[in-house]
């Protein structure tokens, strides 16, 4: 009977990695369709003209270029992937762009967005204000997000990108500089202001996106040299710092404490403010040395040094 039990128990643990791999191997699946999309989307928006891509995409039918209901708007559906049983409008897929929900005809240089990265001065006058920019944009921030319903609960993909390249292009002097110095400071990189060599860049750059990210994202790196070195290869690709930042988090959370200090140095180099959520989380993990990067990255990310760490960050983030 003993014997029995302890095979019933062993095949039980079988049934429940083989149950547990299989999920994962239907999550990384969902992953990969749902950044081939967003990719494709991606690509879609930066084909149509610089100057209509705010009416093509936003949730007014009545500013669309073509006439009124012509474009497709900011919603999409994806095949193989369910929307949440909450998602109001029933499609996983959404282009973001800066502005109102309440007047979605209105380009907003001053609507707060982490994912966008506004306020932003979008008509490079030099001041950021609160009008209506949608007939004279420079720049145009634009994500790409799929939330779904996945194998492993609810799962979001995003891009995101400045349309700026094309104005190294512009008769503008000023419109030119204010555009190379956008691009090196997104990017960190130095290159001249070059639209081909920029171009070349950003085609690199979403090449590793769509196919090497979710590799680091999803698989553990094995070694603590591959581990190292797949740290190092996630935070040289700025471009997507955010989704970089949430793997390096998650992997705080998940990743032996060796590794702590690394991960908090690669944090500190991405600035990524997105993240200050999960870190508040953080500061109540059972390592120490896991809420001291916490902590660390916390007053880094925010300027603010707080006592009692865990209580009081959580209730700043609760404002």
């Amino acid at each position: 009977m003993i014997a029995l039990a302890i095979i019933s128990v062993a095949a039980l643990g079988a049934l429940r990695t083989l149950t547990s791999s299989s999920a994962l191997g239907r999550a990384n699946g969902e992953t990969s369709v749902a950044y081939h999309a967003a990719r494709r989307i991606m690509e879609e928006i930066k084909a149509q003209p610089f100057d209509e891509v705010f009416r093509l995409y936003n949730d007014d039918p009545e500013d669309d270029p073509g006439g009124a209901g012509t474009a497709d708007g900011g919603h999409f559906a994806v095949a193989g992937l369910d929307a949440r049983a909450d998602d109001a409008d029933g499609f996983v897929g959404r282009v973001l762009l800066p502005l109102d929900d309440a007047a979605p005809e209105v380009l907003r240089e001053n609507l707060f967005s982490v994912p966008l990265g506004t306020p932003r001065d979008l008509d490079l006058d030099g001041v950021i204000d609160g009008l209506d920019h949608a007939g004279d944009y420079a720049l145009l921030p634009v994500v790409v997000r799929i939330d779904w319903r996945g194998a492993a609960g609810r799962r979001r993909v995003e891009l995101a990108t400045i349309l700026e390249i094309e104005l190294l292009h512009d008769v503008d002097a000023f419109v030119r500089q204010a555009a190379h110095e956008a691009l090196r400071s997104m990017s960190g990189e130095s290159y001249a202001a070059d639209p081909e060599r920029w171009a070349i860049w950003f085609e690199a750059e979403e090449r590793w996106f769509a196919q090497r990210f979710p590799e680091l994202a999803e698989k553990p790196f094995g070694s603590a040299a591959l581990w190292m070195k797949g740290v190092r290869e996630l935070t040289r690709h700025r471009l997507y710092r955010r989704h970089v930042a949430e793997v390096l988090v998650r992997r705080l959370r998940t990743d032996g404490s060796a590794g702590v200090p690394l991960l908090t140095a690669c944090l500190i180099k991405l600035d990524e403010a997105s993240v200050v959520g999960d870190l508040v989380e953080l500061t109540r993990d059972a390592r120490e040395e896991v809420r001291d990067a916490a902590h660390l990255l916390l007053v880094e990310l925010t300027g603010r040094e707080l006592p009692d760490r865990s209580r009081n960050w959580e209730r700043w983030l609760r404002g």
